[in-house]
């Protein structure tokens, strides 16, 4: 990857302890020893989070920094996206970010370091990919989160000024623990699934997960409970109320002549993610790809009218991936569309004239605000359509009580976006994170690898010879022996595989021209 188009990443700290620093007047004296940051010589635990800033509306940053500090923060580490602030290089946009909060830190000159988010993706660019390495996890959700970060507060004096004892409890099991004194201690219980006994009480750890005991008896939290969510039930649609999107005006994308009523057959070609096909105004095909593999092809036997006739493709997604190794050059959407009728002339449209309209006409009429919300336009009825595409729904929801945030479960629908109160919180699509065979069940016990469910699920390149390109880019080379059915059979559903390289095996097509064996596979868990 050259400099040219690589995408700056800078990685700011903000710190989020407002409340000292009014009290000390911004005076801290910040050192460290071995256990520990030293303020103002108090040691102390400073709890990080992550906020990228740019994924919300300055209006929203001063509520985000609150959210974080209610959620046991101490420091928040955002990225500043570089390519925004620099667009030409040394001409830069001065104030680079300023997040808000009740107790607002003042404006300072932070150190900084220039880093690039390639970690997941870095192996499809060989040894360029390994400059960069820094992908985040996944992480629980934000009450799950909170209450993570109290417990280690109620533990903080132990973690930094007591002293560390590992303690075996079994095969599998073991105890941290850090005293104050003889009989003043916290511990951490960790295992991989079963009832543990410490300090001669028994305790029932679920697989997988650390018990966190302030006080070396009670239990006040274990990564593998979520007690901060709460069901408040189902807001049914049935009473509610939905607006079919063809039932509003759309634009023509292409348009087919006929010289006669005849009979054709379709073929569209997308490398992603899903795509609507009308003709003549009516619905004839819905295709979609899978997470892992997003590609599909829409095969269809059409009847032509005399003369003109409409082809409309509603794709939900065009021009370039959104994410992966060679995003900007693999391409997403649409990419080819032939008809062919019975005689099996062929006509390409691919290139055609093609009328684009961005977005929905739902969008442009503005049906997720909350001004529309009793137009005419919505049709109320005891039954609302299901299994059809294209509709909006409308629904009324009590606030549950508290403060705390709260989820909605879109599992039931398919590919779309939600709004709360006009407010859009983001896409929805639950079918494209399965695999396309379904889902089965691993056992994540025993020492921790983030890979250890994950198993080879297609092979989508192997050739023997001299096949030419990188990863995720390989093409035949003039010398070339097919052997997917061989790689196939030797390595699809296993966690790992090897296919040895031998003539013996793959055959001599080319005697005289040296040879090497290349294979992509495609893994999922």
């Amino acid at each position: 990857m050259g400099n040219d188009g690589m995408l700056g990443l800078i990685l700011f700290v903000i710190v989020l302890y407002g409340a000292w620093f009014c009290e000390l007047g911004f005076s801290v004296t910040v050192t460290y020893d071995s256990k520990a940051l030293v303020i103002d010589g108090r040691r102390r635990i400073l709890q990080s989070g992550s906020v990228h800033y740019p994924r919300a509306t300055p209006e929203m940053w001063p509520d985000i920094t609150e959210k974080a500090k209610e959620g046991g923060l101490d420091v928040i580490e955002t990225y500043v996206f570089w390519n925004y602030h620099e667009p030409l290089k040394g001409q830069r946009i001065p104030s680079l970010v300023t997040l808000h909060s009740r107790n607002s830190v003042p404006d300072h000159k932070w150190p900084f370091q220039v880093e690039n988010e390639y970690g997941n993706v870095e192996w499809a660019y060989g040894v360029g990919g390994e400059l960069y390495s820094d992908a985040p996890d996944p992480t629980p959700k934000w009450g799950h989160l909170r209450d993570v970060h109290m417990a280690i507060k109620q533990c903080e004096e132990y973690l930094v000024n007591g002293d560390h004892a590992h303690q075996s409890l079994g095969i599998n099991l073991q105890a941290d623990i850090y005293y104050k004194t003889a009989d003043d201690c916290a511990a951490f219980l960790a295992n991989y699934g079963a009832n543990v006994t410490f300090n001669g009480k028994s305790y029932f750890l679920p697989a997988w997960s650390v018990s966190i005991l302030p006080d070396c008896k009670n239990v006040i939290f274990n990564t593998a409970k979520v007690v901060a969510q709460k069901s408040v039930g189902e807001a049914a649609f049935a009473p509610s109320a939905s607006v079919n999107e063809l039932s509003l005006s759309t634009s023509p994308w292409s348009c087919i002549e006929a010289d006669e009523k005849q009979d054709a057959f379709l073929l569209i070609q997308s490398l992603g993610h899903a795509a609507l096909v009308f003709l003549n105004k009516k619905v004839l095909a819905f295709g979609y790809g899978y997470h892992d593999d997003a590609s599909f092809n829409i095969s269809e036997k059409i009847s032509l009218e005399q003369g003109n006739n409409t082809l409309d493709v509603i794709s939900m997604l065009i021009g370039v991936q959104n994410y992966g190794p060679w995003f900007d050059v693999m391409g997403a959407g649409l990419y080819s569309v032939i008809l062919t009728d019975l005689k099996n002339a062929k006509k390409d449209y691919s290139s055609n004239g093609w009328t684009y309209q961005v977005g929905t006409e739902g969008e442009s009429l503005g049906l997720d605000k909350t001004n529309l919300a009793n137009s005419s336009l919505w049709t109320r009825g005891a039954s609302l359509p299901i299994n059809q595409s294209l509709i909006w729904y409308k629904s009324t929801f009590i606030t549950p009580e508290g403060k705390g945030p709260i989820s909605l479960n879109l599992a039931g629908m398919g590919k779309g976006q939600a709004w709360v109160n006009g407010q859009n919180i983001g896409r929805y699509w639950s079918t494209y994170l399965s695999p396309s065979t379904g889902c089965d069940h691993c056992d994540y016990r025993g020492t921790y690898d983030a890979q250890k469910c994950w198993k080879i699920k297609s092979i989508r390149f192997a050739s023997f010879g001299n096949p030419k390109g990188d990863c995720g880019m390989f093409t035949q080379g003039s010398c070339h022996t097919d052997i997917l059915s061989i790689v196939q059979q030797d390595c699809i559903g296993k966690t790992k595989c090897s296919v040895p390289v031998a003539t013996a095996k793959f055959g001599n097509p080319c005697p005289g021209v040296t040879k090497s064996l290349a294979i992509e596979a495609l893994c999922s868990s």
